[in-house]
């Protein structure tokens, strides 16, 4: 049975290590920055399904308008902040942008928003 307060099984033997602050947040810093690069990946395969789509319901026109609100997502591939998110986490920008932009067939333009 769980112990309600931390989610381990009582008697079980849990390192210290797993409870040390640091880590903790580091490990919860980590979790973040891949979710946020989760969420802008289902951005771009959402937009990309959509985009050929002759007719669109409401709730589809409504859930494109909050995820191009405030920018293209596929925009923030091409940002500093991704890059930054990526060296954080040890990923390969370049790599990851590519994998997407060929998977999600989006244009020039998209690849290379200053263009």
């Amino acid at each position: 049975m769980a112990d309600n307060s931390s989610g381990v099984v009582h008697g079980t033997v849990v390192p210290f290590k797993l409870f040390d602050g640091k880590d903790k947040d580091n490990e919860a810093c980590r979790s973040l920055w891949v979710a946020v690069i989760q969420k802008a990946i289902k951005d771009v395969a959402y937009s990309s399904q959509k985009r050929g789509q002759r007719a669109l319901t409401a709730s589809e026109r409504e859930k494109l308008h909050r995820i191009y609100e405030l920018e293209a997502p596929e925009n923030f591939f091409n940002s500093p902040w991704f890059e930054e998110i990526c060296l954080f986490l040890d990923l390969s920008p370049s790599g990851i942008r590519g994998a997407v932009f060929d998977r999600y067939e989006c244009s020039d333009a998209q690849r290379h928003p200053l263009i």
